[in-house]
């Protein structure tokens, strides 16, 4: 009997690690080659899905920077999962800066102005799709009179659960943030790859 059971549980444990091994394998060569983290100025406002509240205050960004500088994260950790931004690499960083500043841009605009334009500004930004895609951000504009009272936010969803699904909602203050932490970020990796 204990061999059979032995046997039981090293196939439960073979399985285990099959389906999760990409993110195994994934988080050692991270380890490996080494990243750094740290804590961003920006923050983000987590929302359910039907607008209401899922966090009553705001949550701060995580950011991992790969120590050859090849992307940046910015992570959320929402306890049983960390959600965030779209990654963005070196080769990424001009559309992804473009995307950030055409929502500042969008945001600054008065109300009026904003109702008219937001399917076409949402349309215009580079590379991005509301659905998740490989090599696109999943990046749409938000306003919604019972969120603030139709504030502008950039947001995109993730899930923090099995089951749930967050509405991740940025203001043009938390996305000028973001583009500056990201131009002193390409900065120091230019002076650092010279």
């Amino acid at each position: 009997m204990n061999i059979k059971r032995a046997f039981q549980y090293g196939i439960l444990l073979l399985s285990l690690i099959s389906l999760s091994g990409c993110v195994i394998v994934e988080n050692i060569k991270l380890r490996l080659e080494g990243f750094d983290v740290y804590r961003s100025s920006a923050s983000a406002l987590v929302y359910k899905m039907d607008n209401t509240v899922q966090y009553t205050s705001p949550m701060s960004y995580n950011v991992t920077i790969d120590r050859k500088d090849r992307y940046v994260r910015y992570l959320i950790d929402t306890g049983s999962f960390l959600v965030g931004f779209p990654m963005v690499t070196v080769e990424d960083y001009d559309k992804t800066i473009q995307k950030l500043t055409i929502f500042e841009s969008w945001a600054n605009e008065p109300y009026e102005q904003r109702i008219k334009t937001i399917t076409q500004v949402q349309n215009s930004l580079p590379d991005n799709d509301p659905d998740i895609k490989t090599g696109k951000t999943d990046f749409y504009l938000f306003m919604n009179p019972s969120v603030k009272n139709n504030e502008p936010y950039l947001a995109y969803n993730r899930k923090i659960g099995y089951t749930t699904k967050v509405r991740i909602l940025m203001d043009k203050e938390n996305v000028g943030i973001i583009i500056n932490e990201l131009k002193e970020w390409r900065a120091n990796s230019l002076l650092k790859n010279k």
